[in-house]
C-alpha cells in the first residue's frame, strides 16, 4: 500500500509543476452581455404595395439616373441653423403626457397577436422611415441605422435618392449622414431650397448617426407638404411628423427607444382631424430576466369628426362610407412578447389604420424584435513588448467623414424623462470608450522549456515507481544486475559486425 501510495503524490506534485511552468494561462472567464436588436423600427406611414402596381411599376434606368439605382446623394446640404453634426445626437423622444401605456418585464405581455390589421403583401411602402440595428456577439459588434423619407422593403430602389441616409459603425459605410429635402415652386426637389430650409418650411429633415459604442440614432423630420401620404385613403396630410429609433449599449445594459408622432394629421381635407397621434416605445436588459424591462404606448390625443370632439379608444374603429366605397378608421392597440428566461423579446405598435377593400395602412407606428443573453469571456494576460498605443475612441464624424460646424437647432441629447442615461454619441466632451474590435487574433510564442520539463518529470516519475513497484518479483530484482554495456556488445555482434 505504501508503494501504491507513490503514484499520487508524484501526481499532485507533476501538477504544481504544470502550472508552475506554464506563463500564459488565461484569466478567470465572466460573464458577457450578447444580443441581437436585428430590427427596431419607426414610420410615420406604411402601407402594402399591391402586385398589380409592383409588376407595372417601371424598370431601372440607368442612364438618366446619376445613382445607377443603386445608390443616393451622400453630400450633407443641411443648414447649421436645422444640421444636428457630427458632434451632436438629437433629444430622445418623450412619452406623450397624461398616459401611462403598459409596461412589464421578462414573460409578461400585451395584446394578442392581432392586433394589427393583415397586409395583403410583404412589399411596402413606408413614409417617414427611421431603422436601427445593434448587435453584440462576444467581440463582433454591429450598429447601424437608416433614415429615409421613403423606404420600400424588400424592394431594390427607387428609394428617394435625395431624401435617404445610411450609416454603419463596423464597415465602409460613413459614421454620419445627413441631408436636407425641401421641394420648389415647381413641386420638385430643389437643391438651393434645401440649403437654406429653415423651421417651418416644406421640407424633411434625415439623419443618421452609428458609433462603436455600440450606438446608433436614426432620425427623420418632415414639415408640410412633406407629410402628406398621398397614396394612403383619403390622402391625409400632417403639419409635423417625426421618428426617431435611438439604441446603445451602456456598461453591461443595452436600451433603446423608439417613436413615431404625427400632429395635425387630418383625413378627407379636414372631415376626421387628430391633433397628435403617437407610437411610443422603451426597452433594456443585461441579458437575464430579472433585467429586462419594456414600455408601450399608442395614443390619439385631440380627436375630432366633423368639428366635433370624439373618443377614439384602442380597439375600436369609425367606418366612414358603406360598400367598396366604405373606410374603417381604428386605433390598433401594440402586442408584447418577452420570453419567461429574458432571451427575446418583440414589440409591435401599429398605431392608427386606415382599411379599405383594396388597401390597409398604418400610421405612426413602432416595431421591434431582439434576442438577449449572457455568454463567457475569456481574456489572457498582454503580451510583453505589445504595441502600447490606446485603440482610437469612437467620437461623432469618425470614418473618414468630416464633422460640420456651426451651431444647431437641436442639442446634445440629454436622455431626460424616459429613464435613459445622456447619450455618449457626441453631445460631450467626455471620452468614448475604447470600441471593442471585430475581430482579434492573438498569438503567443513562449519557449519550450515547461512542456519539456513537465514531460521529462513525468518520465523520471514513471520510472521510479515502476522501478520501486517491481522490486516484488524475481524479474524486477534482476533488472538492477543488468550490465548495460555487455547488452551494447551484443547488440554490436549479433546485427553489425555479422
Amino acid at each position: 500500500m505504501r508503494r501504491i501510495a507513490t503514484i499520487p503524490i508524484i501526481a499532485v506534485a507533476l501538477c504544481v509543476i504544470s502550472a508552475l511552468g506554464w506563463s500564459g494561462s488565461a484569466q478567470a472567464s465572466s460573464s458577457q452581455l450578447n444580443y441581437q436588436i436585428s430590427d427596431a423600427r419607426a414610420y410615420g406611414y406604411k402601407a402594402s404595395i399591391a402586385q398589380p402596381v409592383i409588376q407595372a411599376a417601371p424598370k431601372c434606368a440607368q442612364n438618366p439616373d446619376k445613382y445607377h439605382c443603386r445608390d443616393y446623394d451622400h453630400k450633407k446640404n443641411c443648414p447649421n441653423k436645422i444640421a444636428i453634426g457630427a458632434k451632436k445626437l438629437p433629444p430622445d423622444p418623450q412619452p406623450p403626457e397624461g398616459v401611462d401605456g403598459q409596461h412589464g418585464g421578462a414573460g409578461q405581455g400585451a395584446g394578442n397577436g392581432n392586433s394589427g390589421v393583415p397586409q395583403s403583401s410583404a412589399v411596402r411602402l413606408n413614409r417617414l422611415f427611421s431603422d436601427g440595428a445593434l448587435g453584440r456577439e462576444g467581440n463582433v459588434l454591429a450598429s447601424n441605422g437608416v433614415s429615409s423619407l421613403q423606404y420600400v422593403d424588400l424592394g431594390s430602389p427607387p428609394w428617394n435618392p435625395e431624401a435617404h441616409t445610411e450609416t454603419d459603425a463596423f464597415s465602409n459605410l460613413p459614421k454620419y449622414e445627413e441631408r436636407c429635402y425641401e421641394t420648389g415652386s415647381n413641386g420638385n426637389y430643389d437643391p438651393k431650397a434645401s440649403s437654406h430650409a429653415k423651421p417651418g418650411d416644406s421640407y424633411a429633415h434625415m439623419f443618421s448617426h452609428s458609433q462603436k459604442g455600440p450606438e446608433t440614432d436614426a432620425y427623420t423630420e418632415c414639415f408640410q407638404s412633406q407629410c402628406q401620404f398621398n397614396t394612403a385613403p383619403l390622402s391625409p396630410a400632417a403639419a409635423h411628423g417625426l421618428t426617431q429609433v435611438h439604441l446603445q449599449q451602456t456598461g453591461d445594459t443595452v436600451r433603446g427607444v423608439l417613436s413615431a408622432e404625427l400632429e395635425d394629421l387630418n383625413f378627407g381635407s379636414g372631415g376626421f382631424v387628430i391633433k397628435e397621434l403617437k407610437s411610443y416605445a422603451t426597452f433594456e436588459s443585461d441579458g437575464t430576466a430579472q433585467g429586462l424591462r419594456w414600455n408601450v404606448v399608442t395614443t390619439a390625443q385631440g380627436v375630432t369628426l366633423g368639428g366635433q370632439p370624439i373618443n377614439f379608444p384602442q380597439g375600436q374603429s369609425i367606418e366612414i362610407g358603406a360598400g367598396d366605397q366604405g373606410v374603417s378608421i381604428g386605433m390598433a392597440g401594440p402586442y408584447v412578447s418577452a420570453a419567461k428566461d429574458g432571451s427575446t423579446l418583440t414589440i409591435v405598435a401599429p398605431g392608427m389604420y386606415v382599411a379599405t377593400s383594396q388597401q390597409t395602412a398604418f400610421f405612426a407606428g413602432a416595431e421591434m424584435q431582439a434576442n438577449f443573453g449572457q455568454g463567457q469571456s475569456v481574456s489572457f494576460p498582454p503580451l510583453p513588448g505589445g504595441n502600447t498605443n490606446p485603440p482610437p475612441s469612437s467620437t461623432g464624424g469618425s470614418g473618414g467623414v468630416p464633422a460640420t460646424s456651426g451651431s444647431s437647432a437641436v442639442g446634445p441629447s440629454t436622455g431626460g424623462g424616459n429613464g435613459f442615461p445622456p447619450a455618449t454619441g457626441g453631445g460631450s466632451n467626455t471620452p468614448q470608450p475604447a470600441a471593442a474590435p471585430q475581430f482579434a487574433l492573438l498569438s503567443k510564442h513562449d519557449p519550450p522549456w515547461a512542456p519539456v520539463s513537465i514531460l521529462a518529470l513525468g518520465l523520471l516519475g514513471f520510472l521510479i515507481v515502476f522501478l520501486h513497484w517491481a522490486q516484488q518479483f524475481e524479474w524486477g530484482r534482476r533488472m538492477y544486475e543488468v550490465q548495460p554495456i555487455r547488452g551494447f556488445q551484443w547488440l554490436y555482434r549479433a546485427f553489425v559486425k555479422t
